[in-house]
Protein backbone atom coordinates (compact mmCIF):
# COMPACT_ATOMS: atom_id res chain seq x y z
CA UNK A 1 0.00 0.00 0.00
CA UNK A 2 1.46 3.64 -0.38
CA UNK A 3 0.88 5.72 1.99
CA UNK A 4 0.05 9.58 1.91
CA UNK A 5 2.85 12.75 1.35
CA UNK A 6 3.05 15.76 2.12
CA UNK A 7 4.55 17.37 -0.69
CA UNK A 8 3.35 16.13 -4.68
CA UNK A 9 6.74 14.76 -6.22
CA UNK A 10 5.25 13.57 -10.38
CA UNK A 11 8.56 11.86 -10.23
CA UNK A 12 8.70 9.89 -6.84
CA UNK A 13 4.21 9.33 -7.78
CA UNK A 14 5.02 7.97 -11.19
CA UNK A 15 7.52 5.77 -10.51
CA UNK A 16 5.75 4.57 -7.45
CA UNK A 17 2.65 4.09 -9.09
CA UNK A 18 4.44 2.12 -11.98
CA UNK A 19 5.84 -0.47 -9.48
CA UNK A 20 2.34 -0.98 -7.77
CA UNK A 21 0.86 -1.08 -12.13
CA UNK A 22 3.49 -3.57 -12.30
CA UNK A 23 3.00 -5.70 -8.95
CA UNK A 24 -0.80 -5.57 -9.68
CA UNK A 25 -2.07 -6.29 -13.26
CA UNK A 26 -0.23 -9.86 -13.44
CA UNK A 27 -2.38 -10.25 -10.64
CA UNK A 28 -5.56 -9.45 -11.86
CA UNK A 29 -7.34 -13.26 -13.00
CA UNK A 30 -10.61 -13.35 -11.92
CA UNK A 31 -12.69 -14.75 -14.59
CA UNK A 32 -13.37 -11.57 -16.80
CA UNK A 33 -9.42 -11.29 -17.42
CA UNK A 34 -9.25 -14.52 -18.43
CA UNK A 35 -11.35 -14.20 -21.19
CA UNK A 36 -10.24 -12.46 -25.18
CA UNK A 37 -10.46 -9.04 -25.40
CA UNK A 38 -10.76 -7.61 -29.02
CA UNK A 39 -7.13 -7.10 -29.61
CA UNK A 40 -6.14 -10.80 -28.57
CA UNK A 41 -7.97 -11.64 -31.75
CA UNK A 42 -4.82 -11.25 -33.68
CA UNK A 43 -6.01 -11.45 -36.81
CA UNK A 44 -9.87 -12.27 -37.14
CA UNK A 45 -9.90 -13.02 -41.15
CA UNK A 46 -7.51 -15.40 -41.09
CA UNK A 47 -9.45 -17.07 -38.03
CA UNK A 48 -12.75 -17.47 -39.99
CA UNK A 49 -11.61 -18.70 -42.69
CA UNK A 50 -9.55 -21.27 -40.52
CA UNK A 51 -13.24 -21.68 -38.97
CA UNK A 52 -14.64 -22.18 -42.40
CA UNK A 53 -12.64 -25.25 -43.34
CA UNK A 54 -14.39 -28.13 -41.33
CA UNK A 55 -11.69 -30.51 -42.81
CA UNK A 56 -9.52 -29.58 -39.11
CA UNK A 57 -11.27 -31.67 -36.49
CA UNK A 58 -11.39 -28.49 -34.02
CA UNK A 59 -12.38 -26.20 -36.33
CA UNK A 60 -14.88 -28.57 -37.50
CA UNK A 61 -15.88 -29.22 -33.72
CA UNK A 62 -15.56 -25.11 -32.62
CA UNK A 63 -18.27 -24.79 -36.04
CA UNK A 64 -20.56 -26.76 -34.94
CA UNK A 65 -20.66 -24.80 -31.34
CA UNK A 66 -21.01 -21.70 -32.71
CA UNK A 67 -24.31 -19.15 -32.06
CA UNK A 68 -26.33 -18.63 -35.15
CA UNK A 69 -24.97 -14.95 -35.94
CA UNK A 70 -21.77 -16.73 -36.45
CA UNK A 71 -22.86 -19.28 -38.40
CA UNK A 72 -24.08 -16.49 -40.82
CA UNK A 73 -20.67 -14.91 -40.29
CA UNK A 74 -19.14 -18.34 -41.71
CA UNK A 75 -21.33 -17.74 -44.88
CA UNK A 76 -20.98 -14.47 -45.78
CA UNK A 77 -17.17 -13.90 -45.06
CA UNK A 78 -15.04 -14.42 -48.26
CA UNK A 79 -11.28 -14.14 -46.55
CA UNK A 80 -11.29 -10.76 -48.74
CA UNK A 81 -10.29 -8.12 -46.18
CA UNK A 82 -11.27 -7.36 -42.66
CA UNK A 83 -14.24 -8.62 -41.16
CA UNK A 84 -16.20 -5.85 -40.68
CA UNK A 85 -16.65 -4.40 -36.88
CA UNK A 86 -19.97 -6.05 -36.21
CA UNK A 87 -18.52 -9.70 -37.51
CA UNK A 88 -15.55 -9.24 -35.32
CA UNK A 89 -17.89 -8.75 -32.21
CA UNK A 90 -19.95 -11.90 -32.79
CA UNK A 91 -16.54 -13.53 -32.96
CA UNK A 92 -15.33 -12.42 -29.99
CA UNK A 93 -18.72 -12.83 -27.91
CA UNK A 94 -18.80 -16.55 -29.05
CA UNK A 95 -15.38 -17.38 -28.18
CA UNK A 96 -15.96 -16.15 -24.92
CA UNK A 97 -19.09 -18.40 -24.51
CA UNK A 98 -16.79 -21.35 -25.91
CA UNK A 99 -13.99 -20.75 -23.35
CA UNK A 100 -17.36 -20.92 -20.28
CA UNK A 101 -19.09 -23.66 -22.02
CA UNK A 102 -17.33 -26.95 -21.12
CA UNK A 103 -14.07 -28.75 -21.99
CA UNK A 104 -13.33 -27.95 -25.62
CA UNK A 105 -10.41 -31.10 -25.44
CA UNK A 106 -10.78 -34.51 -26.97
CA UNK A 107 -7.35 -36.06 -27.78
CA UNK A 108 -8.96 -37.70 -30.63
CA UNK A 109 -10.16 -34.31 -31.90
CA UNK A 110 -6.76 -32.23 -30.96
CA UNK A 111 -4.30 -34.99 -32.06
CA UNK A 112 -2.46 -32.97 -35.10
CA UNK A 113 -2.17 -29.81 -32.81
CA UNK A 114 1.02 -29.18 -30.97
CA UNK A 115 0.30 -28.89 -27.02
CA UNK A 116 2.25 -26.23 -25.10
CA UNK A 117 3.19 -27.88 -21.73
CA UNK A 118 1.10 -25.56 -19.90
CA UNK A 119 -1.78 -26.43 -21.90
CA UNK A 120 -0.91 -30.40 -21.37
CA UNK A 121 -0.78 -29.35 -17.25
CA UNK A 122 -4.28 -28.35 -17.61
CA UNK A 123 -5.57 -31.21 -19.44
CA UNK A 124 -4.32 -33.27 -16.68
CA UNK A 125 -5.79 -31.65 -14.33
CA UNK A 126 -9.05 -31.73 -16.06
CA UNK A 127 -11.08 -28.89 -14.91
CA UNK A 128 -14.90 -28.87 -14.99
CA UNK A 129 -16.00 -25.45 -13.98
CA UNK A 130 -14.26 -21.79 -13.37
CA UNK A 131 -11.19 -20.07 -13.74
CA UNK A 132 -9.21 -23.22 -14.62
CA UNK A 133 -11.76 -24.65 -17.29
CA UNK A 134 -11.32 -21.30 -18.94
CA UNK A 135 -7.81 -21.31 -18.71
CA UNK A 136 -7.82 -24.71 -20.81
CA UNK A 137 -9.96 -23.69 -22.76
CA UNK A 138 -8.17 -20.12 -23.96
CA UNK A 139 -4.76 -22.55 -23.76
CA UNK A 140 -6.35 -24.90 -26.32
CA UNK A 141 -7.67 -22.35 -28.53
CA UNK A 142 -4.61 -20.50 -28.45
CA UNK A 143 -2.35 -23.67 -29.14
CA UNK A 144 -4.93 -24.26 -32.57
CA UNK A 145 -4.83 -21.34 -33.81
CA UNK A 146 -1.40 -19.72 -32.71
CA UNK A 147 -1.02 -16.68 -35.39
CA UNK A 148 -4.83 -15.91 -35.21
CA UNK A 149 -4.69 -15.52 -30.62
CA UNK A 150 -3.20 -14.00 -28.07
CA UNK A 151 -2.19 -15.95 -25.50
CA UNK A 152 -3.40 -14.87 -21.84
CA UNK A 153 0.20 -13.90 -21.18
CA UNK A 154 0.39 -11.60 -24.08
CA UNK A 155 -3.14 -9.82 -23.62
CA UNK A 156 -1.51 -9.30 -20.01
CA UNK A 157 1.14 -7.92 -21.13
CA UNK A 158 -0.45 -5.60 -23.40
CA UNK A 159 -2.97 -4.58 -20.92
CA UNK A 160 -0.05 -3.75 -18.49
CA UNK A 161 1.30 -1.71 -21.16
CA UNK A 162 -1.85 0.28 -21.63
CA UNK A 163 -2.30 0.98 -18.31
CA UNK A 164 1.37 2.18 -17.82
CA UNK A 165 1.23 4.87 -20.15
CA UNK A 166 -2.28 6.03 -19.29
CA UNK A 167 -1.23 6.43 -15.94
CA UNK A 168 1.74 8.24 -17.30
CA UNK A 169 -0.73 10.58 -19.15
CA UNK A 170 -2.37 10.70 -15.86
CA UNK A 171 0.52 12.09 -14.46
CA UNK A 172 1.63 14.68 -17.13
CA UNK A 173 -1.90 16.08 -17.17
CA UNK A 174 -1.91 16.51 -13.45
CA UNK A 175 1.18 18.39 -13.63
CA UNK A 176 -0.12 20.22 -16.20
CA UNK A 177 -3.25 20.98 -14.38
CA UNK A 178 -1.11 21.59 -10.63
CA UNK A 179 1.12 24.11 -12.48
CA UNK A 180 -1.83 26.10 -14.00
CA UNK A 181 -3.52 26.07 -10.32
CA UNK A 182 -0.67 27.39 -8.94
CA UNK A 183 -0.27 30.29 -11.83
CA UNK A 184 -3.96 31.04 -10.51
CA UNK A 185 -3.24 31.06 -6.91
CA UNK A 186 -0.13 33.04 -6.09
CA UNK A 187 1.90 30.06 -6.25
CA UNK A 188 0.20 27.65 -3.28
CA UNK A 189 -0.59 23.96 -4.12
CA UNK A 190 -4.04 22.61 -3.46
CA UNK A 191 -4.69 20.45 -0.75
CA UNK A 192 -5.96 17.60 -2.40
CA UNK A 193 -5.58 16.59 -6.23
CA UNK A 194 -9.33 16.58 -6.79
CA UNK A 195 -9.14 19.82 -5.85
CA UNK A 196 -7.82 20.78 -9.49
CA UNK A 197 -11.02 19.62 -10.92
CA UNK A 198 -13.31 20.25 -12.80
CA UNK A 199 -11.38 23.65 -13.58
CA UNK A 200 -8.03 22.43 -13.98
CA UNK A 201 -8.44 18.73 -15.00
CA UNK A 202 -10.90 16.19 -16.13
CA UNK A 203 -12.03 14.34 -13.08
CA UNK A 204 -11.69 10.81 -15.27
CA UNK A 205 -7.87 11.85 -14.99
CA UNK A 206 -8.32 10.91 -11.32
CA UNK A 207 -8.47 7.35 -11.56
CA UNK A 208 -5.72 5.26 -11.81
CA UNK A 209 -6.44 2.56 -14.82
CA UNK A 210 -5.03 -0.13 -12.02
CA UNK A 211 -7.75 0.38 -9.74
CA UNK A 212 -10.40 -1.66 -9.41
CA UNK A 213 -12.33 -0.08 -6.79
CA UNK A 214 -12.56 3.34 -9.11
CA UNK A 215 -11.10 5.44 -6.30
CA UNK A 216 -12.34 4.29 -3.37
CA UNK A 217 -9.70 5.75 -0.10
CA UNK A 218 -7.40 3.13 0.93
CA UNK A 219 -6.50 0.88 -2.20
CA UNK A 220 -3.47 2.48 -3.60
CA UNK A 221 -3.07 5.05 -0.32
CA UNK A 222 -3.50 4.30 3.36
CA UNK A 223 -5.04 6.78 5.99
CA UNK A 224 -5.98 8.91 3.33
CA UNK A 225 -9.43 10.09 2.00
CA UNK A 226 -10.58 12.71 -0.46
CA UNK A 227 -13.76 14.74 0.54
CA UNK A 228 -14.33 15.88 -3.34
CA UNK A 229 -14.13 12.85 -5.93
CA UNK A 230 -13.37 9.58 -6.02
CA UNK A 231 -9.47 9.77 -6.31
CA UNK A 232 -7.06 6.84 -6.98
CA UNK A 233 -4.09 8.99 -6.91
CA UNK A 234 -4.62 10.20 -2.90
CA UNK A 235 -1.81 12.30 -2.07
CA UNK A 236 -2.35 15.44 -0.02
CA UNK A 237 -0.06 18.11 -1.38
Amino acid sequence: MLKTIRRFTPITVLATLLMVIGIQLPLQAGTHQLLFDEDAIQDPGSLIVKLQDTRAPVSKFIASQLSEDMQWVLLGYNGAGTPSPQQQEVLLSDLNQLLQAGSLYDAQRFASIELSEQTQVLIAENPKSGEALIRLNRCLLVDAYPHELASLSEQQSAEASKGIETCRENLRQIKRARDDYRAANADTDPQWLSDLSPQYLDEKVLLCPTDPTTGVPGVLTEDASDPMLPCSYLYEI
